[in-house]
């Protein structure tokens, strides 16, 4: 099983987030086009399985080669985004599926709420300020990280190119070390 996870482990994550857009897309199907909401709703909870299980393989992946490898950093970066702003994408979505599956059907399936949320978002001056908000976010999360590197710089002997695990890094504070790939 480890030679499994160890030698196909890019396979798996790409066969999870091909089955995880599935997944979405099979959500939206019976939500809208079969009018199946609970039903549909197993498949958003599948979607959240695979996403967990990508992490896991992550970390398994890391706790097993001791490295920060390209990997990882897709791994963790997927995450992020569908953790951040790939919810915000998913309503996005969710209400535009809405609206085009219902005009197919001759049906309303969008509120006035949606309506107003939709000419929000195409008004110039709001988009500004998402992406002014966006910044400020990207800036306050830059000077934390860059905090904790001041105040756990001990961590990081630029000498070897080596970095002593830290709890950001899933290491253990006694010192184990890793190679930065």
């Amino acid at each position: 099983m480890e030679e499994l996870l160890l030698g196909y482990y890019w396979e798996l994550f790409i066969a999870a987030e091909i089955l995880s857009i599935i997944c979405l897309l099979l959500f939206g199907v019976l939500r809208y086009i079969w009018n199946a909401p609970g039903r549909s709703l197993l498949f958003l909870w599948i979607f959240l399985f695979l996403l967990i299980l990508e992490a896991v393989l992550a970390l398994y992946v890391y706790r097993q080669t001791g490295e920060v490898s390209s990997f990882l950093i897709v791994v963790v970066v997927f995450v992020i985004y569908a953790c951040t702003f790939g919810v915000f994408d998913f309503i996005k979505l969710d209400r535009w599926m809405r609206g085009k599956i219902g005009r197919l059907r001759g049906v309303e399936l969008l509120s006035n709420k949606d309506y107003e949320v939709l000419n929000r978002h195409n008004d110039p001056k709001y988009i500004a300020k998402k992406y002014r908000q966006n910044v400020y976010d990207s800036s306050c999360l830059l000077c934390y990280r860059s905090g904790c590197a001041v105040v756990h710089g001990d961590r990081y002997d630029a000498g070897n190119d080596r970095i002593r695990g830290g709890f950001f890094l899933g290491g253990s504070r006694r010192g184990r070390e890793f190679t930065v790939s």
